[in-house]
């Protein structure tokens, strides 16, 4: 049988821990008659499971021989895991996928004719990117946050992007170094027209937190007070163009800046975290800094 482009070009690799039945839907979807990806190479980084999941996985490998698992020896955190994976990464393009989202195959020959174009990065998530911001990094850049929303290109990985990941893995986004290292360079991502995956979180019945299956007790205290905004401050900190910077972080909230510093009240509201409000501070432009120290008291 003749292997297709996206067969040739394109390895998954799916990071999992302790969730047997969101694994199991994620590769009905994968080996789905319709699906294009289906014959990729795979390989599955299971995060130190300790229920069913890597027995269910052995299981499928006996009838798909490009799929492959890995377990590692200790619970390294989800993004941890991320930043193995992007070790991990060997074809051309790498897609690191989460083991409870959604997928559409409909539209993935747009997705495929990037990768034959040469694309850097494919944002092919369109959940929190609708068409009128199609083309506003910032936009484009707290979609990529979603870890399945994006196929990179594995050559733009390097030692100090990969210095740049095992830095970045507490900010809980580890896996925008390249992107924002493409950024530096003044590239841009290309965006597909209809989204191929989707964010399936059950926020109800399912617990998605960086640090589950860890005693947060045991952790050091930059860990447990590390928060989704926080860590994207640090991870925009990255981005060396100012202009560009600025768009990003402060023009990226969707809520506006003002309902930025009266969420940062709530969240740190005490002497222990004045180190953390001056690294929220310091990842903005001087006029928003000024203005951000002006409202924010710390008890």
């Amino acid at each position: 049988m003749k292997t297709s482009i996206t067969e040739e070009k394109l390895q998954i690799i799916l990071i999992t821990y302790n969730r047997e039945k969101h694994v199991k839907r994620t590769f009905d979807a994968i080996f789905a008659d319709s699906s294009p990806v289906r014959g990729c190479d795979i390989l599955v980084l299971d995060n130190n499971s300790t229920d069913g999941t890597g027995k269910y996985v052995k299981e499928l490998m006996r009838s798909h021989p490009r799929l492959s698992y890995r377990k590692n020896k200790y619970n390294l955190g989800g993004c941890g895991n991320i930043a193995r994976a992007m070790e991990s990464a060997e074809k051309e393009y790498y897609w690191i996928i989460s083991d409870d989202d959604l997928y559409d195959w409909s539209s993935w020959l747009e997705t495929e004719d990037a990768m034959t174009r040469d694309e850097d990065v494919i944002i092919i998530a369109r959940y929190g990117l609708p068409d009128a911001m199609k083309d506003n990094i910032a936009t484009q850049l707290l979609q990529a946050t979603f870890v399945p929303g994006s196929i990179v290109k594995t050559a733009l990985l390097n030692d100090v992007v990969m210095r740049n990941v095992m830095d970045n893995i507490y900010t809980l986004f580890p896996h925008l170094c390249p992107l924002i290292s493409l950024l530096n360079q003044k590239k841009k991502f290309y965006v597909v027209s209809k989204g191929i995956v989707d964010n399936g979180w059950d926020r109800a019945t399912t617990d998605s937190s960086y640090t589950r299956g860890l005693n947060s007790n045991d952790l050091f205290p930059k860990t447990v007070k590390m928060s989704w905004m926080l860590g994207y401050a640090g991870i925009c900190s990255g981005i060396q163009d100012k202009t560009t910077h600025e768009s990003v972080f402060v023009n990226g909230f969707r809520d506006g800046f003002d309902k930025f510093c009266e969420w940062v009240n709530k969240k740190y509201n005490s002497k222990e975290d004045y180190l953390i409000i001056e690294e929220l501070a310091m990842a903005l432009s001087e006029e928003h800094r000024a203005i951000f120290r002006k409202r924010i008291a710390t008890n």
